[in-house]
C-alpha cells in the first residue's frame, strides 16, 4: 500500500487534544466537570438531541468526568487523557505496531469493515456505537450519541456543517489514526 499520508504528524493535531483544547484553553490545569458540561451542550448540541436534557447531560458528564479524572484531582488533564488515547487508537486502528505505514493499513482496513460507503455519518455510527455497548448499560442511548458526536467532532470538526450532518471520510479516520500514534 503507498501512503497518503505525510507520517510526521504533530501532537497538537491529535484528535483527544483538538477536544481538550475545545473543553478548555487552560493546557496545564485542565478541566473540570463543568467545563465539560458546557463542551457537551454547545460543541456537541447533546442538550438539543432527543434523548438530552439539561439533567441528563448533567449526569453523563459527570460519569465522563469521572472515569477520565485518573488521579481524582478534581480537573482532567492532557496527563490523564494517555489511555483515551490509546483506546481511540485502538478503535481507529486495531494494530499493536507503532509502525505509521503499519498503523495507516489497520486504520484504513478498519473503516472499510465499518461501512461499504465512501464515509460514516451520523446515523451509521450510533447504529454502531449502540451495537457495540453492552445492553445493560443505563442510559446505552445517551453514551452512545455522545461517543459518536465527540467522534464527528473529533475527526470531522473543521466542516461547516451541524455537527449531526457530518461526514467522516476513510482519509479523516487514517489521519486520525496518525495523529493519535504521533
Amino acid at each position: 500500500m503507498t501512503s497518503l499520508f505525510n507520517h510526521s504528524v504533530s501532537h497538537s493535531q491529535c484528535p483527544v487534544t483538538q477536544i481538550y483544547l475545545q473543553i478548555t484553553t487552560d493546557i496545564v490545569g485542565g478541566f473540570n466537570c463543568r467545563d465539560l458540561i458546557r463542551f457537551m451542550e454547545h460543541s456537541l448540541d447533546l442538550s438539543d438531541g432527543v434523548l438530552f436534557g439539561r439533567v441528563k447531560t448533567s449526569g453523563l458528564a459527570l460519569q465522563i468526568f469521572t472515569r477520565l479524572d485518573q488521579n481524582k484531582d478534581g480537573r482532567v488533564c492532557l496527563a490523564d487523557l494517555g489511555s483515551t488515547r490509546q483506546r481511540l487508537l485502538k478503535g481507529l486502528a486495531p494494530t499493536p505496531s507503532t509502525d505509521p505505514v503499519i498503523i495507516e493499513t489497520a486504520a484504513s482496513q478498519r473503516f472499510q469493515s465499518l461501512t461499504p460507503s465512501d464515509y460514516l455519518d451520523y446515523n451509521q455510527l450510533l447504529v454502531l456505537m449502540k451495537e457495540r455497548l453492552p445492553k445493560p448499560i443505563p442510559l446505552r442511548g445517551m453514551i452512545a450519541e455522545a461517543g459518536v458526536l465527540t467522534l464527528l467532532e473529533a475527526l470531522a470538526g473543521e466542516s461547516n456543517l451541524p455537527i449531526r450532518e457530518r461526514r467522516i471520510t476513510e482519509e479523516m479516520w487514517i489521519r486520525a489514526a496518525l495523529e493519535l500514534c504521533a
